[in-house]
């Protein structure tokens, strides 16, 4: 989904991460996600994509929009940030 550019596919999965959903508004976090990847997931740019900085948003996203992950994906998301 991040290669893509599909913020919609990002966030399904996202909220797919745990089987007690607590994400009370997963329309609001899909336009958050939009914005997100409009601004950092441009794999066209000269820039390049900075998968640490997308990373870290959809981490603030899903704390802003309450979703709940499970523990080995979070475990894994601190391993890595």
């Amino acid at each position: 989904m991040l290669v893509k550019g599909d913020a919609d596919a990002a966030t399904h999965h996202l909220l797919c991460w745990s089987s007690s959903q607590t994400c009370t508004d997963p329309a609001a976090l899909a336009r958050d996600m939009r914005v997100l990847f409009a601004q950092q997931c441009d794999i066209q740019s000269t820039e390049g994509v900075d998968l640490d900085a997308v990373l870290k948003g959809i981490l603030r996203l899903a704390r802003k929009h309450m979703v709940c992950m499970s523990e080995c994906v979070c475990l894994c998301m601190f391993v890595y940030v």
